[in-house]
């Protein structure tokens, strides 16, 4: 199929799924789910409300709700909504003006992490507790190398998701590769792990799926960046978070490496550092994730 066939036949899908609600700020990309206490989830980088669907059912399973957003720039949620994180962390709290929630938990993961940071301290009286997960939050070199440039395309994606439906274990090694410090052994042994483990592979084709069609999360991505190089100059404002936090993060993290989460818990005065051992960046495919995700709904409920 045709990029352009294959993109046309893809947008209405993920239209049908999610609603467009004008704030004050701007129209938003949502998903509600269930009833409150609600979690609102703040995607990665790339992403869009259905990177967080699947992220959300174990709070569900929990009996709490989730709030799925496309934050700026990505799917059907507008650049300028806001291009900076606490234009976005505003939006939000518009968002939730709109829906008449009058608080949440905030997760934010990756690049949503800034987002999520300035959600918090911003709008103090909105969050119950605030979940980073493989964050972004504190400055950090990035770099990316110009054979990733190259997937960032329309075409390398869609190559991406063939690959992966055509040879999942080569694709799935390079995936995991990308993303984590591991020696050769520990790659193959961790590859050979997901491999056996329909829930992890699933959550790979989903995450993969989640960053397409490519033209529509671009301008998100290439935002992101620019806020992620920022922050050197313009660090978060994470001194100003007080409600309970919760930080998690692998210790092979390749993408984000952990120091940036133990330097995120030294400013936040009320938080938690949660490390999965030898995890990378992808932290749903390890093993322990199931631990990771009760821990998580423990944190929420113990702080509701």
């Amino acid at each position: 199929m045709r990029i352009s066939s294959w993109r046309a036949a893809r947008l209405p899908l993920l239209e049908a799924e999610s609603d467009v609600t004008q704030t004050t700020c701007g129209a938003i990309e949502f998903t509600l789910r269930s009833t409150a206490p609600y979690v609102l989830h703040l995607h990665g980088t790339p992403g869009g409300y259905d990177q967080s669907l699947s992220l959300g059912d174990s709070f569900l399973a929990a009996g709490m709700g989730s709030i799925s957003v496309s934050r700026p720039g990505y799917l059907s949620t507008s650049i300028d909504v806001g291009r900076t994180p606490a234009e976005q962390a505003d939006a939000f709290a518009a968002l939730l003006n709109t829906l008449n929630i009058k608080k949440v938990v905030v997760q934010g993961i990756s690049g949503g992490g800034p987002c999520a940071i300035h959600f918090a301290a911003r709008h103090p009286d909105r969050v119950s507790s605030l979940l980073l997960i493989c964050a972004v939050s504190t400055a950090y070199p990035i770099n990316i190398p110009a054979w990733n440039k190259v997937l960032m395309t329309p075409i390398g994606m869609r190559l991406g998701e063939w690959s992966l439906e055509k040879f999942p274990r080569l694709t799935i090694k390079q995936l995991i590769a990308g993303e984590s410090t591991y020696s050769p052994t520990q790659l193959n042994k961790v590859t050979d792990s997901v491999l056996r483990d329909p829930a992890a592979a699933e959550f790979l084709t989903k995450l993969t799926q989640s960053s397409l069609p490519w033209e529509d999360r671009k301008p998100g991505f290439e935002n992101d960046i620019e806020v992620i190089r920022s922050v050197e100059n313009k660090p978060l404002p994470l001194e100003s978070v007080q409600c309970p936090t919760l930080i998690v993060h692998g210790t092979a993290d390749h993408d984000v490496p952990c120091f940036v989460a133990t330097r995120a818990h030294a400013r936040i005065e009320n938080s938690e550092l949660y490390t999965m051992d030898d995890a990378g960046y992808l932290l749903w495919i390890d093993p322990a994730t199931a631990e990771m995700n009760r821990h998580q709904t423990n944190f929420v409920s113990a702080h509701a």
